[in-house]
């Protein structure tokens, strides 16, 4: 996937529920798969969705929250 196809995903993601700040979709080339992460410096939590098949998926759960179906 180009770093283009990326970023309009990342356009999609909710802000971290805890700092407020952008997260980016990392891809792992080993495994073609996908993971929503915060890597903000000052986020105390440093939240990570699991490895999912389609950086779709991967954003789907990232803008999941709490009580939602």
């Amino acid at each position: 996937m180009t770093k283009d196809q990326i970023k309009a995903y990342e356009k999609q993601l909710k802000p971290c529920p805890w700092c407020g700040k952008k997260p980016t979709i990392e891809e792992r080339a080993d495994y073609a798969d996908f993971a929503v992460r915060c890597h903000t410096i000052t986020c105390q939590v440093l939240p990570c969705t699991w490895y999912y098949d389609s950086p779709e998926e991967a954003v789907e759960a990232w803008n999941k929250r709490g009580g939602e179906e």
